[in-house]
């Protein structure tokens, strides 16, 4: 085989050289030099193929030989991997694989081929220092390296390289093998890993993986993100040495082996639970917790979301729900379901709660005269006030208007008073709204449970009942729930259903108690006093039905009906010949508040022909504290219309002698309460003399109220008291009997 072929290549040479010196002295010598070159390109060319398909030829037969002789070329051809002998780059041998994954339809196709010519050129130089390092080793480690087959398609090789000897010479052995699949397999499953790291590290919730154990109970963390760590406060380090139990919330761990047992029977679940923090921080978090198999074990995969927005935005609806949305305070609802918890509660079973509800007396008289804004105003400081009272055992609600409401836990009658008394003391200062200096009391009812009811709404609804008994018995009072307070509840609707046809039916008249000098003993003056002799019920009680008249807004009409009466009963004693005399005519709360009361009074001195001069106001002092100001200015307006004006039941309300020279007053009369004592109560007559002693000082006329007996007119008497009313003198009586104490003109 040699010599046939060293044969050839001596032809093919002497071919070659004979054809180049016919070709460079036969051609002409002045043909271009270009043109002297390809012509011999040519001629090298047709000289060397021949060579070219003889070796071959003769080397592809030479190959089957050895395939045929060798039975190991037979193995080869059979083994997945591809096997390539080449010498000096040029391809020898290539198995049926390696044919197959270069794209060639035989290995013939392949012989005498570069190998570096499939190489990526990226490997090429490598491969050409690996031959280099072979001169000096048998072999080289195995390596990966990039082939681009006959179409262009990209081929990922690992490759083992030996020397070998190869018919007599040296040459070269390289078994690779296509990873291409697993190649692309890898870097699918290496761009997944990115995703899943991305997505795991930069996701907005907490992702975390931990061990179960055969009964799904949690074990320690296996892995968790970032945010994780940032969320819970602890490194990644430390919270690998925990599980999930450890930052759970005790309220959620009670609930642990339910949940455990919805995710071993579903595979995953949803729930909402709270972590705590490494600060102590409670974090309420919503968790999605699936089971993951790898290998023989389960572990769960979980995602904890932090809601404590969605939990502050559904508190804020709660609030937006049981919340007042003007005092902040929580509303009538909230008051009733908290009763109801508190009831259920088994630890009440032996213990007592109290109910208080608190009425702000004249509300409705200021919110009409100072106007809904200054009203709002006030039922704030209001409840800023009571807020300083209620302790964590309490409850405090706005029930009403102007209403608010107490639960008093663990509570006896003892402590319902002690907090009924701190109430009563916090209202006794004014309270300033925009300049105005507005006094106001309360009136407080009180239910005990189980005394008074065992469940919310019959202890809401006594409570609201004592409450109301309360207020018709004057300012700062306190007023417990009794069954005999049913029977009242009932007759006073029943008696509001018949005052509002007193005036209609002439059920109400007028009695007159007379007013003496005390120094004269002559009869100056009278106060008009309103009765009411129902057609139903019979004499009624001024103080049983003139609360119901105020709290209903009678009292305007039956008002005005007394002021017209008795001004006009008054200017007929005069026409009828008698002296004239004073008559004193008491207006109410909401009379005194009305914006047109000027009027009223101007217009009806106008219609009966009574000076001005011969009629008296009366207001209380707790009536004219409401609104400081604005009293004033009234007063000021009643005496530029000429009447006089006294001030009725002076140191009962707020005994306010540093506002005393502000009112236009008149008349300074001092509340029977004191009078009764003044022989026997050192206290009640230190304050009669000072009373006294203020009014001169101020030129103000002085009456007592309520003289009874014949010591009391002597003390009064010592101390310069100007006019006495009482029983003493006589009790109020009808126009007719009044007519003989007058005194003919």
């Amino acid at each position: 085989m040699k010599n046939k072929t060293g044969k050839l290549i001596y032809l093919t040479i002497t071919l070659f050289f004979t054809s180049f010196l016919l070709t460079f002295f036969i051609l002409p010598l002045r043909m271009d030099t270009f043109l002297h070159s390809a012509v011999i390109c040519i001629i090298f060319f047709i000289a060397l193929t021949p060579l070219y398909i003889l070796i071959k030829r003769s080397h592809h037969e030479e190959l089957e030989k050895q395939k045929q002789n060798n039975p190991y070329f037979a193995i080869l051809e059979k083994i997945p991997e591809i096997v390539v002998i080449h010498q000096n780059g040029m391809i020898l041998y290539i198995n049926q694989t390696g044919a197959k994954t270069l794209g060639a339809n035989t290995p013939e196709e392949l012989l005498g081929k570069s190998v570096y010519h499939f190489l990526h050129p990226a490997n090429r130089e490598q491969a050409m220092e690996g031959v280099k390092l072979l001169e000096e080793k048998s072999t080289l480690d195995l390596v990966e390296q990039r082939a681009t087959s006959l179409d262009g398609q990209e081929i990922h090789l690992e490759t083992i390289t030996f020397s070998i000897d190869y018919n007599g010479q040296k040459a070269i052995l390289s078994i690779s093998r296509n990873i291409s699949l697993k190649k692309k397999a890898r870097e699918e499953q290496i761009q997944n890993e990115v995703k899943y790291r991305t997505i795991f590290e930069y996701a907005n919730d907490a992702i975390y993986l931990f061990g179960l154990d055969n009964d799904g109970m949690p074990l320690n963390f296996i892995d968790i993100n970032q945010i994780g760590c940032e969320r819970f406060g602890y490194t990644k380090e430390e919270l690998l040495t925990m599980t999930p139990l450890d930052i759970t919330s005790n309220d959620r761990l009670d609930k642990i082996q339910e949940t455990q047992q919805k995710l071993l029977e579903k595979g995953y679940t949803t729930f909402e639970g709270e972590y705590i923090s490494k600060s102590g921080e409670k974090i309420p978090s919503e968790i999605s917790v699936r089971i993951l198999r790898l290998g023989d074990a389960n572990y769960a995969l979980a995602i904890s979301r932090d809601i404590s927005e969605r939990k502050k935005a559904q508190e804020k609806i709660k609030q937006l729900a049981y919340t007042d949305s003007l005092t902040n305070l929580y509303n009538r609802k909230y008051f009733k379901k908290y009763l109801d918890k508190a009831i259920g509660n088994p630890i009440f079973e032996q213990e007592q709660l109290a109910v208080l509800f608190i009425d702000i007396n004249r509300f409705k008289i200021i919110n009409k005269t100072l106007g809904p804004h200054i009203g709002d105003l006030l039922l704030i400081e209001v409840a800023k006030r009571l807020k300083l009272l209620v302790s964590e055992k309490s409850l405090l609600a706005r029930q009403s208007d102007d209403e608010f409401s107490i639960v008093i836990r663990h509570a006896n009658q003892e402590i319902a008073t002690e907090l009924s008394e701190q109430i009563i003391y916090v209202f006794q200062h004014p309270f300033i709204i925009e300049g105005h200096k507005i006094f106001t009391t309360p009136s407080i009812g009180i239910s005990l449970y189980p005394i008074n009811g065992k469940d919310a709404d019959t202890l809401i609804k006594n409570a609201d009942t004592a409450m109301f008994v309360a207020k018709t018995k004057g300012a700062n009072v306190v007023e417990y729930y009794s069954d005999e307070m049913i029977k009242k509840n009932k007759r006073k609707m029943l008696l509001e259903s018949a005052l509002r046809n007193a005036l209609h039916n002439n059920e109400l008249h007028l009695h007159y108690q007379p007013k003496v000098n005390l120094q004269t003993r002559k009869l100056v003056g009278v106060e008009a006093l309103l009765r009411w002799n129902s057609n139903k019920y019979g004499m009624i009680s001024p103080g049983e039905f003139i609360p119901i008249a105020e709290e209903t807004g009678l009292i305007i009409p039956i008002g005005e009906w007394v002021l017209k009466t008795a001004c006009t009963q008054n200017k007929q004693w005069q026409d009828e010949g008698y002296e004239p005399i004073t008559m004193c005519i008491n207006l109410s709360a909401r009379q005194f508040q009305q914006y047109n009361i000027l009027d009223k009074i101007a217009n009806i001195l106008q219609e009966t022909n009574l000076e001005p001069k011969y009629l008296n106001i009366e207001v209380t002092e707790t009536m004219a504290m409401i609104d400081l100001e604005q009293s004033i200015e009234k007063l000021n307006a009643l005496k530029r219309l000429g009447v006089s004006i006294s001030l009725d039941d002076f140191g009962t309300g707020y005994s306010s002698l540093n506002y005393l020279h502000k009112f236009p007053l008149d008349v300074l009369k001092i509340d029977q309460s004191f009078i009764r004592n003044i022989n026997s109560d050192k206290q009640s007559a230190a304050i009669v003399k000072a009373i006294i002693s203020v009014s001169k000082s101020l030129d103000l006329t002085v009456i007592a109220e309520g003289v009874e007996i014949i010591d009391q007119i002597d003390f009064l008497l010592s101390e310069q008291c100007d006019e006495v009313q009482g029983y003493y003198f006589s009790p109020p009586v009808p126009s007719k009997k009044l007519e003989e104490m007058l005194t003919p003109a």
